[in-house]
């Protein structure tokens, strides 16, 4: 029926269909149009000089948002959307200091929604740093892909993703930016000066850089020279009980270092390297933290000279290599290697690698996970839930699923079909609660009280979890 205000005229069945076919027409015709006109916007909005400044967005960013090196503006084409609109309010709102905050409180909400959708669809010019050698990484390069998880310092491309090329909308790029954008965000987030950051991540892990090494780091990112490498210890050090491992430098050469530098890898990038052994796509990294060589985070060089032992779990006195097995079993909820096979021998391989000068048998400060004290009220499971989303979600997602990047796994999930089984380590509450207390949220450990450690533990253990392959019945729930 077509309804005027004066006349109801009834349409006759068969000439329902053109009157449709005209709507539709219509609606094909103008949307490109409606399209074109919003994303017209946000350019009008970018190119418009500003009533206080006399001065555009592109006057500081450039025409093509690529940023301008002598203003030491950051390229700000090809962000996520999501990301810039968010900066923007940050400004508007004066959480983040400088002149962006008179451009931002220039624009209303939605308009400075439309200009970083523009920005967002204009193609980036970044560079990508060269690697190189791990023996001659510098100060920038080896802050940037290794970190320095001893000090609480995580990798940047621990969170930015693989190069540095930025994950989902929380963590932006940061190569290819200018060495003096860089230094001064990092100095910004270092003294206070700048918040909104997710989990003040930024802030955390910022305060514990030198400014010798803000300055080494924003000249690597930036795809400048690298600095003059750093000293490696090639040896571990073992002094009253405490060991220190090696730091890495590409393992020695010949068909020993082959087999530590495969190991080394494989323990990085399980999922890709070893797939008919691992189920649920978990890399070894992701519960043995820095590679396996961070203390309290589950170290192969302490569990190397602790073995053969015996384990309550097996019900026998087991040897590391069947240690590395059921890593597989469990962990990964895969299948066992057996162990001749190149994966246990070069796990192996790089164990002992790491645990070169510490004493056999010896009971080393930093195995497993540190113990931690029980908690002071019942554990509740409500204010686990409240912790995770609060302290957890931005990395391992709010139904922990983990984050992922073209194919690469950048936060293991931790729960559900792709997690560990509900026969491994940190399906224990104890375990969990210990592993989190001293190790999370990454570069920023230490926040969570140990109640809350408790709480957030058991709140992941009762999420769903694949089987123990001991038992047949479901756990978790």
């Amino acid at each position: 029926m077509i309804l005027s205000p004066m006349v109801i005229k009834i349409v006759p069945k068969n000439r329902l269909f053109p009157v449709f076919t005209i709507v539709f027409l219509m609606l094909a015709f103008f949307y490109p149009m409606i399209s074109r006109a919003a994303n017209l916007t946000g350019k009008i909005l970018a190119f418009r000089p500003l009533p206080h400044l006399g001065q555009s967005c592109v006057s500081c960013h450039g025409p093509k948002g690529e940023g301008l090196a002598g203003r030491a503006t950051p390229e700000i084409a090809g962000l996520d959307d999501l990301y810039v609109q968010h900066e923007l309010d940050l400004f508007a709102k004066k959480k983040r200091p400088g002149v962006m905050q008179i451009v931002a409180e220039d624009l209303s909400a939605e308009e400075r929604k439309q200009v970083a959708q523009y920005f967002s669809k204009l193609k980036s010019i970044r560079k990508t740093p060269v690697f190189h050698h791990a023996s001659s990484w510098g100060i920038g390069e080896r802050l940037a892909r290794e970190g320095r998880l001893s000090a609480g310092i995580p990798s940047c491309f621990t969170c930015h993703g693989p190069v540095g090329k930025g994950v989902a909308h929380a963590f932006p790029p940061i190569i290819g930016l200018s060495p003096g954008y860089l230094s001064t965000q990092l100095s910004l987030f270092k003294g206070g000066y700048r918040s909104g950051d997710p989990g003040n991540l930024m802030s955390s892990v910022s305060r514990k850089l030198s400014p010798e090494e803000i300055s080494a780091l924003a000249q690597w990112l930036s795809g400048g020279n690298d600095h003059p490498p750093v000293s490696l210890n090639h040896h571990g050090i073992y002094i009253a009980g405490t060991f220190h491992p090696p730091d890495w430098d590409g393992g020695p050469p010949g068909p020993n270092g082959d087999a530590i530098r495969y190991g080394r890898e494989l323990f990085l990038h399980t999922r890709k390297l070893a797939p008919q052994f691992d189920k649920n796509g978990l890399n070894c990294s992701a519960c043995h933290l820095g590679a396996g060589t961070i203390a309290n985070a589950a170290p192969l060089w302490a569990a190397f000279v602790s073995y053969p032992v015996y384990r309550e779990k097996n019900h026998k006195v087991v040897t590391y290599v069947e240690r590395l097995q059921d890593c597989f079993r469990f962990s990964l909820n895969g299948k066992t290697p057996a162990l001749s096979s190149k994966e246990i021998v070069s796990l192996e391989a790089y164990s002992k690698w790491m645990a070169e000068g510490a004493p056999v048998g010896a009971s080393l400060s930093g195995r497993g996970f540190r113990a931690l004290s029980p908690p002071p009220r019942p554990v509740s499971l409500e204010n686990g839930r409240a912790v995770y989303q609060h302290s957890c979600a931005l990395c391992h997602g709010a139904n922990g699923q983990g984050l992922e990047q073209g194919g690469r796994l950048i936060f293991p999930p931790l729960w559900g079909a792709h997690s560990f089984n509900c026969g491994a380590g940190l399906h224990l509450v104890a375990k969990a609660a210990s592993f989190i207390q001293h190790n999370m949220p990454l570069g920023n450990s230490g926040i969570l009280s140990v109640q809350e450690a408790w709480d957030v533990a058991r709140y992941i253990e009762s999420r769903p979890h694949p089987l123990d392959p001991r038992k047949s019945v479901v756990q978790g729930h």
